[in-house]
């Protein structure tokens, strides 16, 4: 049936290719073995764990993964001929170091009863697993002709390119899928739908995360303004005395912003510090960008130097306007 059917979705007009697998790209399903391999320095005795897919041919190039060396799964992998594996580019640098992959051998546990030995007959590109921000992990791809107890055991999807919109393909591929059995259930997500719902919730952190900044900003800019109103308050009659005795009102100016520069390199420095030491614990809720990357944090340090100078200069230009007269009068 797999294959009839996968003949049929690619005959349809504006399919570029099909192909199914026991799980995609971000599609939540956890398939994993231990894979051994006979005088590898880089493996203990235990093995290493990775995760599997099975795959039918076109897989790759449905989802547009770039094959880096060997082939793809064709006719020639069949319950016949030995069996073979496509690995990922992070388990051939982990597997086999040292070494060209294409034709080397190893043990996969844990996915079908004993171990099975399987030769490698390419490598692609690295990609993701199960959710958009997990890290690299090593992958090995069996392909489905050769793994029909997955076959049966899972339920397969379908993968399919379009050179239009994909959801224009809906209803027929329903009516396509009914005719082999009609109560079998159908569900559709694109790739692009599924990678943006596993960004959902580092999405909503960011957008609290700044929200919540932009509060935190403002309530700083106005604590800045209040301290430094308050100061220059304070030392109206030490103001008054500077302007009467011939003291600029550029020089007035520059000493309650060079207060405010003090105060923001201080800061600015110190929160440079706290960001270092807290980059373990800021990289777990990242994604694509550094935890230590250098354009943020000089374009953050901008930011809280641009707030800081507009909050001290309100003051500032109010101590350099005083009437020398009326702040020592008041006094």
């Amino acid at each position: 049936m797999n294959e009839l059917l996968l003949e049929r979705l690619r005959a349809l007009p504006g399919v570029r290719s099909a192909s199914a697998s026991v799980s995609t790209p971000i599609g939540g399903r956890a398939w994993s073995g231990l894979v051994k391999v006979d005088g590898s320095s880089s493996l203990d005795q235990s093995g290493k764990r990775v995760w599997i897919n099975a795959a039918s041919d076109a897989f790759f190039t449905t989802l547009g993964t770039p094959l880096r060396a060997g082939r793809d799964f064709d006719s020639r992998d069949d319950q016949q001929s030995p069996m073979v594996a496509v690995i990922n580019e992070t388990m051939a640098n982990e597997l086999f170091p040292e070494s060209q992959p294409l034709g080397r051998q190893f043990r996969l546990e844990g996915h079908s009863g004993p171990a099975v030995t399987y030769e490698v007959i390419g490598v692609v590109t690295d990609t993701k697993y199960q959710s958009i921000d997990e890290k690299t992990n090593a992958i090995v791809y069996l392909p489905l002709s050769q793994e029909l107890e997955a076959s049966a055991v899972f339920n397969l999807r379908y993968q399919i390119r379009t050179d239009g919109a994909p959801t224009a393909l809906i209803h027929t591929v329903v009516d396509i899928i009914s005719a082999f059995h009609p109560r079998i259930s159908v569900r559709f997500s694109t790739l692009s739908d599924r990678v943006a719902a596993s960004l959902s919730r580092p999405r909503l952190l960011a957008v609290l995360s700044g929200f919540f900044g932009a509060i935190s900003l403002l309530l700083a800019m106005i604590g800045l303004y209040g301290t430094l109103a308050y100061q220059v308050g304070c030392r109206r009659k030490e103001i008054g005395v500077r302007l009467a005795l011939g003291s600029g009102q550029t020089r007035v100016l520059n000493m309650v912003l060079g207060e405010v520069g003090r105060l923001l390199v201080f800061g600015i420095a110190l929160g440079v510090v706290v960001t270092f030491a807290s980059t373990r614990m800021l990289a777990a809720f990242l994604f694509g960008v550094k935890a230590m990357d250098l354009i943020t944090l000089v374009l953050s340090a901008g930011a809280l130097a641009m707030v800081g100078v507009t909050a001290g200069a309100f003051p500032a230009f109010r101590a350099a306007r005083l009437d020398p007269m009326v702040a020592l009068r008041q006094e």
